[in-house]
């Protein structure tokens, strides 16, 4: 899983990791947060870009900076990471679009193989939670480190 990635760094609870996406746009801050949902040992991760105005994180954006395999692979190693810090949460993720879980979809796919040493991975349809299968369209998605 050596992919080219952009350095980030967390805060000092490792709830939120920070980045530099870098692109045709320019320079994005980009921020990934893991929040605890109401199901225990689940956390939830928002991947967003920090709103320069309001210093929050708005996952409802579209960056279009060029960068996707890229912000991609720093997310991988951002869960890794964190994977290493709390190996026994598990982290639920979403897009806010069909198109934008597609994305996700495609990108799990790419790696598959490698994923699979590492972790266990679900899709949820329905509120159903199943083993991954490469070409279903999911609403979300679980990992947990094996």
């Amino acid at each position: 899983m050596n992919y080219p990635s952009y350095l980030f760094y967390s805060n000092q609870n490792s709830t939120e990791f920070f980045f530099e996406s870098i692109g045709s746009k320019g320079v994005i801050h980009k921020v990934i947060a893991f929040q605890e949902t109401s199901f225990t040992g689940i956390y939830n991760l928002a991947l967003g870009d920090v709103n320069p105005l309001t210093n929050e994180i708005d996952d409802a954006v579209v960056t279009d900076n060029g960068d996707t395999e890229k912000v991609l692979a720093t997310t991988l190693q951002i869960v890794n990471h964190y994977f290493s810090l709390f190996p026994h949460h598990q982290i639920y993720f979403s897009g806010n679009s069909p198109v934008r879980n597609r994305l996700y979809r495609i990108a799990i796919n790419h790696s598959f193989h490698e994923l699979d040493l590492a972790f266990e991975m679900f899709g949820v349809m329905n509120n159903e939670l199943e083993p991954f299968v490469s070409n279903r369209p999911y609403q979300a998605f679980l990992i947990r480190k094996k």
